[in-house]
């Protein structure tokens, strides 16, 4: 089986895009692997050293082995842009569904409101910073063994979910999905106590509601590694972990990872 056939049969999809426009026909058409709609991690095959961005953002980094990342917010269908060179492409991302969840959680307070959205900024500069690592081509496994109950993208009264929720018993161990760096252990009124790994070049890993975390700020961790223990922090109807993934501060979803990167021995 050729390697298209394989992708198309994992849902993936190997798409060439368009011609490269009549001032770069030198340019070879893009591959780009990954599940071409909204809230979806994508990777570019290329050439190393050669200039790329995504809708004109901050140029992108590229593995040793041409290997480049992106990925449209979950809110973001329609049109975008990847520049390779002086060459730029179309990219047509599809919109995703958003179905309904009865999901309620208790509100919170204007303390916890004004505590919360600081943390989440400082999840945000965490999570934009782009280390030279490649852990992430190791590849990604599940943190933890548990029924999914709740997938990415799904509508809530409080927002959409950008996670998915892994049922768990409070004290189960969290494991590393991926190689990476752990740059931020946080407690906040909604995530509980949260910890964030940095797979390199801005894809990072979040574990929330955890009942304790094990791993320090600053740890180099390996794909497997007990990091965490499940639990019911923050604001939750039961004991669960969200695992959440995003490149750079744009949430994707886990199952598009696992199906992109797949974990390699």
């Amino acid at each position: 089986m050729n390697r298209r056939a394989l992708l198309a049969g994992l849902g993936l999809g190997l798409t060439a895009l368009v011609e490269a426009p009549a001032h770069a026909r030198h340019a070879q058409r893009p591959w780009i692997e990954g599940r071409m709609r909204s809230g979806e991690l994508l990777a570019y095959h290329g050439r190393r050293g050669v200039p790329m961005s995504f809708d004109d953002e901050t140029a992108l980094p590229t593995t040793p082995r041409g290997l480049t990342l992106f990925a449209a917010p979950h809110d973001a269908p329609g049109r975008h842009t990847l520049a390779v060179g002086r060459a730029r492409f179309p990219v047509a991302i599809r919109r995703r569904a958003q179905p309904a969840s009865e999901v309620h959680v208790p509100a919170l307070d204007e303390d916890d409101r004004a505590a919360h959205a600081d943390a989440l900024a400082h999840i945000a500069r965490v999570r934009r910073r782009v280390l030279p690592d490649d852990a992430f081509t190791r590849g990604f496994a599940l943190p933890i063994v548990g029924e999914v109950s709740s997938e990415f993208g799904v509508a809530r009264a409080h927002g959409v979910h950008l996670g998915i929720d892994l049922v768990a018993p409070i004290g189960a161990a969290v494991r590393a999905p991926a190689d990476g760096v752990v740059t931020l252990s946080i407690e906040t009124p909604v995530f509980g106590r949260t910890l964030v790994i940095d797979h390199g070049h801005a894809l990072t890993t979040s574990l929330l509601h955890l009942s304790a975390t094990l791993a320090r700020e600053g740890t180099r961790v390996r794909r497997g590694d007990v990091v965490a223990r499940s639990g019911a922090t923050g604001r939750v109807t039961g004991a669960h972990l969200d695992w959440r993934v995003a490149w750079r501060d744009v949430d994707v979803d886990p199952r598009g990872v696992l199906a992109l990167l797949p974990a390699r021995a």
